[in-house]
Order: structure tokens, then sequence, then C-alpha cells
């Protein structure tokens, strides 16, 4: 229950609702992978002791709001100006220079990918990366670090390492034309999603809690 709590608050406060047809889009999801209805039902009884309206607000509600919650944390304004916020700080120590890129991306890096790595991503051609990030990169000279880049994921800060320009016309092996590569390295300051804010809000009813008793 409190679990429950914690999660209509924060729906509250994004604005966030589940409607029966978002309900009913999971229940039916259900239907299909246990094979009826009635199934699905004894099986809710078997387990929970539950009728199915208990199972749909015990677990199908805060499951379709928990969804909507996420859907709208990784586009929401406050998510994205925290990330940005966080993501200024790291881009003023690599432009002090007191650590390495490569330190502060071991140290502050989300991309669990690369950021053991130094936020060493290797060579890559055009197209395999967003297009946000591509421009970025592509732009840079050797060892020039860039301002932040906006993604889906969030903000990164890009050092291009070296360039690789192949000679007119060069093929492979296969026979393929060979294309600019670029190897780069980053550091990513995600934006933050629902299991952060979830965190949050578990740590405030906490002490809420606490505090309720101490003053009883």
């Amino acid at each position: 229950m409190i679990m429950e709590k914690i999660l209509e608050k924060m729906a509250k406060g994004y604005d966030v609702k589940a409607t029966q047809e978002d309900i009913q889009l999971n229940l039916d999801a259900l239907y299909e992978e246990v094979g009826s209805a009635e199934k699905l039902a004894q099986n809710v009884d078997d387990f929970f002791g539950w009728d199915m309206e208990t199972f749909s607000e015990r677990i199908l509600y805060p499951e379709a709001l928990r969804a909507k919650l996420i859907e709208k944390m990784s586009t929401s304004d406050r998510a994205v100006k925290q990330s940005r916020v966080a993501a200024e700080k790291v881009l003023k120590e690599v432009e002090k220079g007191d650590k390495t890129f490569e330190e502060l991306a071991k140290e502050y890096s989300d991309d669990p990918g690369s950021a053991q790595d130094g936020g060493d991503l290797g060579f890559f051609p055009r197209g395999v990366m967003v297009t946000e990030f591509e421009d970025a990169v592509f732009s840079l000279e050797p060892g020039q670090i860039s301002d932040l880049v906006q993604t889906d994921f969030g903000f990164h800060i890009i050092k291009l390492v070296n360039r690789m320009v192949p000679e007119e016309g060069a093929e492979n092996e296969e026979g393929i034309e060979v294309e600019e590569e670029v190897e780069a390295k980053h550091i990513l300051i995600a934006f933050k999603g629902y299991d952060d804010y979830l965190s949050e809000y578990r740590e405030k009813a906490r002490i809420y809690k606490f505090v309720a008793l101490d003053e009883k």
C-alpha cells in the first residue's frame, strides 16, 4: 500500500493518469499469455486469493500508471533541466583540466557500455550514432571537446580522438567503398528516470513516516 501511495503522489505531481483503456490493454495481454479470462481469474485466485477487481486495483492499475510515468519522465522539462545542470558541472570540470577526460568519464558517465573504458566508443562511420551526436562528433577536430550535445538519451560531452579519412575511391577487401570514420570518447549525463525519482519518493516517505511517529 505504501508503494501505491508513492506512485499516486508521483503521478499527481506529473499530472499523469492511467485510464481504463490502459488497464484493459494490460489485461488483454495477460489473457493472451495465459490462454483465457477464466484461466487468468483462476490463477489470480490461486496465487493472491483475490477476485479480478482487486487484482486490477492492486496490480494492473499501478503498472499502467508506472508505464505512463516512465513515458512522461523521459521527456519532462524537470528531467531535462536537472540533467543539464549536472552536465554543465561536469563540462566545467572537463574544461578545468584537473582530471583527464577519461577519469571524468569513469566518474560521471551514465553510459554503462563505455564509462569504465574512459568513455571510449572506438571508431565508427556515419549512420551509427543518433543524428545529434553524429553531427557534433563529425564537426570536431582531433583533440577537440564539444559543448553539451542533447539527444534522447541525455546530454553528451564528446571528445574527438582521431579521424580516418580514406583516399578517394578506396575500397576494402570486399570491394565496398571505405567511409570516413572517427574515434571518439564521451561522457553521458542521462535524463533522470522513473527509478531515480521513485527512490527519492521512497526516501521522503520513509522520513515522513519517522517524523510522524516521532510527533505522536
